[in-house]
């Protein structure tokens, strides 16, 4: 990077300019394809809008910054479908403090300049989920092409070739699975390191194959659309958009921010939250350049230029969610209503006054911000949020792209409930769970929410008992609605330092998926084989749920997990997920079991009757309300419903 030429700002950006039409015209000569020199053409921008900025010419800047910024996206999505998982997080984190630099210049510099508004919240949009997106797509394309195996293919990388894939992928996870939760005593350190580490290897080398096989379908399908296009007598001019149009990712387009816009129904609006550094391109140390996390929300209507609010200090929001948490998590706890307006105050009154009369939120957290049920929050006229707007959870804004994009379900609604969690014994094989406090206790009440849920859904396969198993739960293949009333769990770091077994790198080093789950029937006993009670996230990614319309986690905590910048809740919301699953409808603390039985099956008896997936909530939820024995939103606001919102279609 120039040194600014000692503060001539000017000469700078001249320099920055020349260098720029050097490399646009290397990279502009026919045939040529440099992903190194187009990074080089992206920091030569990037410099230059800086040094724009730090002279005070916002509208050269901006325009920089977005010239930079596309080059980046477009090299970034090249090579992302290609790159392992972990190489996906690097790339990723390698871009962190770019889009720290957007938001900042809009917000500190720029805040009444529409560019710089549009370029901050498409960098949002573009960045948010991406490791989940691609994950989700591969899995996705891998199920699809089984599913079409026994018909004739529709491209050449339909192939036995999959369900080895598929195979091999689950045995993978598996294992890691077994390896985190078993009792290690007497288990050689070294050698469990040296397992792992192979797991590990190839589980990315799985992913990356599923990558690249996706890549080879899509290619099938680009080809194949231009011999017609030819086949046609398509001008020139129109097969190359067409090209550039098929060969980028939807969310690689600059236009990301109009499609995600054109995607949100009438009466509805998006709220995207994100975390960032704010950036100060004038401070001459490294370190004094870069403030402390802060969160900002980017409010965007159907129609209209985006609006934004700084909502402050991140570790001071974080500490009043963990203290809001904790009070929801306490019937008995009384402060709890003026907790929630406390955090209202800094979370949904600046945001409010941009809602207009709209009702209905897309909301889309960062952070901690996951976890907090905002149906509970409290406004200033003291009333639960739930009562004023009906809130459906995100990842990002980008999901309402892929809304339309799922393969049917073929199987009945399943119901797997009350599992006979066995009882611990003495052998070597009993309660191999690497905590020993973790001995689970047989759900009766599940068993009555069941049956219940069964009148509703006459048509549904019940599974208890002993039948309620892990196993029975891999075999399912896409069932139209999945409902699982059993035991969660949510492992975190005190946990894993005071279990008194044997950890490597305590929670470090481990995929963040193996942290949560669910348990079946045998948990208690260990049983031999791959049926072994532990559902983890992990092994929960490789479910067959596409086009599952909605999957219900009527357990404990079953919307936690490791909250990552950037890629939403490494927990149960994201494996299922990228398994499928349209909606989902997860708890965030330990739930009472005759509220959620009321809950639940109010909530199927609105769902057959029409109404959509998060209004059937809400409206469970404002009936809880009413009762004196209810109140307490302890009892109604643990669950939220992440995903697809509409109406369920076919559900017997």
């Amino acid at each position: 990077m120039i040194k600014d030429l000692r503060g001539d700002y000017a000469r700078a950006v001249d320099l920055y300019e020349r260098a720029q039409a050097v490399y646009e015209r290397i990279l502009g000569a026919p045939g040529t394809i440099n992903i190194g020199m187009e990074q080089d053409l992206a920091i030569t921008q990037a410099n230059a809008g800086i040094a724009s900025w730090k002279r005070g010419d916002l509208a050269p800047a901006v325009k920089s910054l977005a010239r930079a910024h596309e080059v980046h996206e477009r090299s970034l999505w090249m090579l992302f479908p290609r790159l392992t998982e972990v190489q996906q997080q690097l790339a990723l984190q390698g871009f962190t403090h770019d889009t720290d630099a957007l938001i900042s210049f809009h917000q500190r510099s720029a805040p009444g300049d529409h560019r710089a508004a549009r370029l901050a919240l498409t960098t949002i949009l573009q960045r948010k989920g991406r490791g989940l997106e691609a994950l989700t797509e591969a899995t996705a394309g891998l199920h699809r092409r089984i599913a079409q195996g026994d018909h004739a293919p529709r491209t050449p990388y339909e192939t036995e070739e999959d369900h080895v894939l598929r195979d091999r992928l689950r045995a993978v996870h598996g294992r890691l699975a077994e390896l985190f939760h078993q009792r290690q005593e007497g288990t050689d350190a070294k050698q469990l390191r040296e397992e792992i580490a192979g797991l590990e290897r190839e589980e990315q080398n799985l992913k990356t194959e599923m990558g690249g096989r996706l890549l080879q379908e899509e290619q099938w399908d680009v080809n194949a659309q231009l011999q017609r296009m030819i086949k046609e007598g398509a001008s020139r001019e129109r097969i190359r958009t067409a090209v550039r149009e098929m060969t980028l990712h939807r969310g690689a387009l600059p236009q990301v921010l109009d499609q995600v816009q054109g995607a949100i129904p009438d009466g509805m609006v998006l709220v995207e939250m994100a975390l960032y550094r704010p950036f100060n391109p004038k401070a001459e140390r490294e370190g004094a350049r870069w403030g402390g996390e802060r969160y900002i929300a980017y409010i965007l209507h159907p129609r209209g230029v985006p609006a934004s609010v700084d909502l402050g200090e991140a570790a001071v929001i974080d500490r009043a969610i963990v203290e809001l948490r904790r009070a929801l998590s306490d019937p008995s706890n009384t402060s709890v209503t003026q907790i929630a307006r406390g955090l209202d105050e800094r979370l949904m009154r600046p945001i409010r006054p941009f809602l207009g009369s709209t009702p209905i939120v897309l909301i889309a957290p960062e952070g901690m911000l996951n976890l907090v049920p905002f149906g509970a929050l409290v406004d200033e006229t003291k009333q639960y949020l739930v009562e004023r707007f009906l809130f459906t959870y995100l990842t990002t804004g980008r999901d309402l792209l892929g809304f339309n994009a799922s393969s049917p379900a073929v199987g009945r609604p399943v119901i797997i409930a009350d599992p006979d969690f066995g009882t611990v014994g003495n052998g070597p094989t009993s309660a191999r769970f690497a905590l020993p406090s973790l001995v689970f206790d047989r759900l009766p009440g599940t068993a009555a929410e069941a049956q219940a849920i069964q009148a509703v859904l006459p048509n549904a396969e019940l599974l208890t008992g002993k039948e309620a198993s892990e196993s029975a739960l891999k075999q399912l293949m896409r069932p139209r609605i999945l409902h699982l009333a059993t035991h969660g769990f949510f492992l975190r770091d005190a946990d894993l330092r005071g279990s008194g077994q044997q950890r490597i790198d305590s929670s470090a080093g481990w995929n963040p998926l193996l942290r949560s789950g669910l348990v079946f029937a045998g948990v208690n006993q260990g049983q031999d084989g791959r049926d072994d009670g532990v559902l983890t996230a992990l092994e929960a990614t490789g479910l067959d749920l596409s086009g599952t319309g909605l999957v219900v986690l009527s357990a404990c905590e079953t919307g936690l997990g490791d909250t990552k910048n950037g890629e939403g809740v490494y927990g149960l919301r994201r494996a299922l997920a990228m398994a499928g699953a349209e909606s989902q409808l997860v708890s965030l603390w330990n739930v009472d079991d005759a509220a959620t039985k009321e809950l639940m099956v109010d909530y199927y008896q609105r769902l057959l009757s029409g109404t959509g997936r998060s209004e059937a909530l809400r409206q469970t939820q404002r009936q809880m309300l009413t009762k004196d024995n209810r109140k307490h939103p302890f009892y109604w606001a643990s669950f939220i419903l992440s995903g697809r919102w509409t109406r369920l279609e076919a559900t017997e």
